[in-house]
């Protein structure tokens, strides 16, 4: 249910997104995370190139979409396991 949930607000976020400036030349460049996991939200994959990402006493976590990393940062000890 929460991978259907999650699944539904990255297409829906992904509609939402800001067109990119299309000027010759300009490529915007995203932070990178030297990791491969799980996304602690939805629990789907992580690319290990995410834009998406939070840090969390001194842990490095990768999301899946916008949506996750949003809801992460809100209560981030809800996500990660003890």
């Amino acid at each position: 249910m929460k991978t259907i949930l999650c699944s539904m607000l990255v297409l829906v976020a992904s509609f939402q997104q800001a067109p990119k400036d299309k000027k010759a030349g300009s490529e915007s460049k995203k932070e990178t995370v030297a990791m491969e996991a799980k996304d602690p939200v939805c629990k789907m994959h992580a690319e290990k190139d995410t834009k998406f990402t939070s840090t969390y006493k001194g842990k490095q976590y990768g999301f899946c979409s916008v949506v996750c990393k949003e809801m992460f940062d809100k209560k981030p000890e809800k996500f990660v396991k003890k």
